[in-house]
C-alpha cells in the first residue's frame, strides 16, 4: 500500500495504550489511552520476534502515528470504551512488531504493527 493510498485507507479507529512499564509483580504498566486512526486488517502471519524466533500474529494495522512495542491496541472510538481509562477491555491486543517504511521521497511514511491477542 503507498503512503498516499495507505493515508487515504486509515477510516477506521483504535484506542492505543502507551507501554510504560511493569508493576511489582511484573504485570504491564500502560499510560493514557489515546485514540488513533487506522486501517485494521484481520488474518494471521508469522513475525519475527526479538528473542524467540518466528511468532503468530493475529492482525496488522496500519497507524497514523509511531506506535511502542508491547503496548496495547482495540478496535473502536475511545468514546465506546466500557470503563476508563487506563483499564484495557479484555478483547485488546498486545503490539508485538513495528515497521514505518518511508516512500521514494522519504516525506511520508507507511507505518504498520502488527497484534498479538491476549
Amino acid at each position: 500500500m503507498s503512503d498516499i493510498q495507505c493515508e487515504r485507507a486509515l477510516k477506521q479507529y483504535a484506542v492505543y495504550w502507551p507501554f510504560a512499564g511493569y508493576d511489582d509483580d511484573g504485570d504491564p504498566e500502560v499510560g493514557t489511552a489515546v485514540e488513533i486512526k487506522c486501517r485494521w486488517e484481520e488474518g494471521l502471519r508469522e513475525v519475527t520476534g526479538s528473542q524467540e524466533g518466528p511468532i503468530g500474529s493475529s492482525d496488522t494495522v496500519f497507524v497514523d502515528r509511531d506506535l511502542t512495542i508491547d503496548s496495547f491496541l482495540w478496535r473502536g472510538r475511545l468514546a465506546d470504551l466500557a470503563t476508563p481509562t487506563p483499564n484495557r477491555p479484555a478483547n485488546q491486543r498486545v503490539i508485538i512488531d513495528f515497521n514505518k517504511t518511508p516512500d521514494l521521497k522519504n516525506r511520508k511514511y507507511t507505518r504498520t504493527v502488527s497484534l498479538l491477542k491476549r
